[in-house]
């Protein structure tokens, strides 16, 4: 039994073999028979498998290594034409130098005129062997609406992932287009240095070969005319500035000017007394008298002696010096507008103006027909007629400010040493000007929403005192008056009284 059990197996065996061996013979037959037509491909096949054994045998490569074709796809360069790598160049040129590796490489993958460029130039080593006909090539050079090819994507892909997100990226500095093209060939394959056209082949089709060539010329016409705007906007952008520095230059002079006339108005001003002009105010501030004496007479106005006695240094003025200070304001002015023509006069109340206007003692709100006739001691009896109104305001008895109608510049503004704002006083004043029109003009108050009202601004000269308001009052309708800057400050104020006293000695505020 053992015998015959040994003598099946090995028929079996033989009948195996046997069978391997005429399929074997059966596809030798079949492949020499039916792929004579294609001999040559089977052939490139046949020695294309060859040379990868013989090259895997050869490297010892084993079964479990990853074919060739997927680690040279992986480490390849993208082989970009002659016309793609001046695209390029153009592109680093306008980011202007120095720059960095990343900002390189994002203004490269962004560029359309590069990718366009890239993917319509026909590579010898892919059109090579696969037959593909260059008419697909001129159909989307004649489109002009090229979607993003396999090639602008690998290329994009490159940049973006090898480059932009690189170590050290934004930090590696670009100073020539020698060193950008140094950086982008650790991943671009750049053509030889020598400027040739991009290769199209053409097949003998004349028609394509001169739309080439016109696509060439559009594209590099393209691209001369992106510099050339470019090259303006710099431009046009550098004139901005000029013009910016030269702005701000020229404000700086101007604002220094100013500063320099304030000073020389203040200089004006302030001037030194003469020695006569001292003594004179010397003996109306500090000299023995009755105190009812009168020391300057102008109508029915008067100042005494003890009422100059308040202009000594640390004391605080009353109405009787402040009224008639304002009375030599206006005399001054009707004098300055009798020499020039051009000049319109400018009124001045008394601070009892706003104790009738605001109906002050009594029911405290506004009420214009306590001043209704007030405007008939205008020049001209019509206010709107003249260049300012000047109010000298009492604070609740205790403070003394300054409100000035501007009527040609349609603002009223309010002056205050202690910075109050006023909004009372200037509002009431704008009630009063409306019904001055509409009791004297009649009809509604034209243009009355371009009126402004403006509180105590920064630049309004302040006290650092409690008795100094009456004298800063003074000086805001002196100089305000002269259409002069307030350039005074506390330090003139001891200047500024002896000016407002040889005013009213004098019977006309000096200039």
């Amino acid at each position: 039994n053992k015998g015959s059990r040994d003598s099946a197996t090995d028929d079996a065996l033989l009948g195996s073999t046997r069978l391997t061996t005429l399929l074997f013979i059966l596809f030798i037959h079949f492949f020499c028979n039916h792929g004579r037509t294609n001999m040559g491909s089977n052939d490139r096949l046949l020695s294309g498998f060859s040379s990868r054994a013989t090259r895997n045998l050869a490297n010892g490569r084993s079964k479990a290594d990853p074919p060739l074709s997927s680690r040279s796809r992986t480490q390849r360069k993208i082989r970009v034409g002659e016309s793609a790598t001046e695209a390029m160049k153009n592109e680093a040129e306008a980011l202007s130098y120095p720059m960095s590796l990343w900002n390189l490489a994002d203004s490269i993958a962004n560029s359309e005129c590069v990718m366009v460029l890239h993917s319509n130039t026909a590579d010898e080593h892919e059109s090579e062997g696969t037959g593909k006909s260059d008419n697909s090539l001129l159909q989307s050079m004649k489109s002009l609406n090229i979607d993003p090819s396999r090639k602008e994507k690998e290329l994009k892909q490159v940049l973006q992932q090898k480059l932009q997100s690189s170590v050290g990226s934004l930090d590696t500095n670009i100073d020539t287009w020698q060193e950008a093209k140094a950086k982008l060939s650790s991943v671009i394959d750049f053509p030889i240095d020598s400027i040739e056209p991009p290769v199209v082949k053409h097949h003998g089709n004349v028609e394509e070969a001169q739309y080439s060539n016109k696509f060439r010329l559009l594209v590099k016409r393209t691209m001369e005319e992106e510099r050339g705007i470019r090259e303006r906007e710099i431009k046009e952008e550098e004139r901005i500035q000029r013009e910016i520095e030269e702005k701000e230059e020229r404000e700086k002079r101007e604002q220094e000017e100013r500063e320099a006339e304030a000073q020389r108005a203040a200089q004006s001003l302030l001037r030194d007394l003469t020695e006569e002009e001292n003594e004179l105010i010397h003996d109306a501030m500090y000299g023995s008298g009755p105190g009812m004496e009168k020391l300057a007479l102008s109508d029915t106005d008067s100042v005494q002696r003890s009422s100059m006695q308040t202009l000594r240094t640390g004391t605080w003025l009353n109405d009787e010096v402040i009224h008639y200070f304002f009375l030599m304001l206006s005399k001054r002015d009707e004098a300055l507008c009798a020499t020039d023509s051009s000049r319109k006069r400018s009124h001045y109340f008394k601070s009892f103006f706003f104790t009738k206007l605001f109906d002050e003692g009594g029911t405290n709100e506004y009420r214009y027909a306590n001043v209704k006739r007030w405007s008939r001691r205008v020049a001209g009896k019509d206010i709107f007629a003249l260049d300012k109104i000047f109010f000298a305001c009492n604070v609740n008895g205790m403070h003394w400010t300054c409100a000035v109608i501007f009527m040609q510049e349609k603002r009223i503004q309010y002056f205050d040493s202690m910075r109050g704002d006023g909004y009372m006083y200037s509002e009431g004043l704008l009630k009063y000007i409306m019904d001055e029109w509409k009791t004297k003009k009649g009809g509604s108050f034209p243009d009355a929403d371009k009126w402004k009202i403006i509180g105590s601004k920064g630049d309004v000269p302040t006290q650092r005192n409690g008795f100094d308001c009456g004298v800063f009052t003074c000086m805001f309708a002196d100089f305000l008056s002269l259409d002069r800057p307030l350039s005074f400050t506390q330090e003139h104020i001891d200047q500024c009284r002896e000016r407002i006293a040889l005013s009213i000695l004098k019977g006309v505020a000096i200039e």
